[in-house]
């Protein structure tokens, strides 16, 4: 049993790929209204880690709690789902091509929630002026937006439903310095308005510092760290000096 009933809480996580073993017993406290994030180079598994926390990929062993509520078995993800409800914005915001704006922000709402058109409009022209884009923004399609933009969207989305938790796959992907800023920004008011609980992955430092109030390394299939981000500068731990101070020499093997 997890030693905490809040939050999600890993022990022993694996996941393999044919003969890849790309989680490999994962030991993770991720405590419940903080934001997370989960920092890794390249490859490492960041992304399969997070979606096997949403269920999107079932592990192959191992424990997975939300809080206090294990979801290991295809039974047990079902019945967390009709608990808590889960947004995210994808690395590459995925907004749907053929709707317009306020019908990609209104997705969950209408479809999910049963909500009529005009009303789940209105509720996302709010939503879209929570993440500082006008109204007019609301009858433009995707093509029409920045990349900026459309992550602005994507993270309207990714709140229209209200969610318990909230899963960011790379937020600031792709971004200048500055509108990677405004979304870290973004991010960051969200959780702590929403007093949401928080799952980040990236590998971009400036984001970490901005969004994060723990974070935990993933390498080679394990968590090799995890503290308060205040602690990620003063570490003694090897790899996670090696990464946040870029350095080509340590024991993460660079060799490609």
């Amino acid at each position: 049993m997890a030693n905490s009933d809040k939050g999600i809480i890993l022990r022993g996580v694996s996941k393999r790929f044919g003969d890849k073993a790309v989680l490999d017993g994962v030991d993770l406290d991720i405590p419940i209204g903080k934001s997370t994030v989960i920092v890794g180079c390249s490859g490492t598994g960041k992304s399969v880690l997070i979606k096997s926390i949403m269920g999107i990929f079932p592990i192959d062993s191992g424990q997975i709690w939300f809080d206090g509520a294990e979801i290991t078995s295809p039974k047990q993800r079902r019945s967390i789902k009709d608990r808590f409800k889960f947004g995210m914005l994808f690395q590459g915001a995925a907004l749907f091509d053929s709707q317009t704006v306020w019908e990609n922000v209104s997705f969950g709402l209408v479809n999910g929630q049963g909500m009529k058109r005009g009303e789940a409009r209105e509720a996302a022209v709010e939503y879209l002026r929570q993440v500082g884009l006008s109204a007019e923004t609301a009858d433009l399609l995707p093509a029409q937006l920045s990349g900026g933009m459309q992550k602005r969207v994507g993270l309207a989305r990714a709140i229209a439903t209200r969610p318990d938790y909230l899963f960011f796959d790379e937020p600031t992907t792709g971004l200048d310095p500055i509108m990677s800023d405004v979304i870290n920004d973004l991010i960051r008011s969200t959780v702590t308005s929403m007093g949401v609980t928080a799952v980040s992955i990236t590998h971009d430092m400036a984001s970490v510092r901005k969004i994060a109030d723990t974070v935990a390394m993933l390498h080679q299939g394990k968590i090799v760290w995890s503290g308060s981000v205040k602690q990620i500068d003063s570490s003694t731990n090897s790899y996670i000096s090696q990464f946040v101070n870029g350095r080509a020499q340590g024991p993460i093997n660079t060799d490609v």
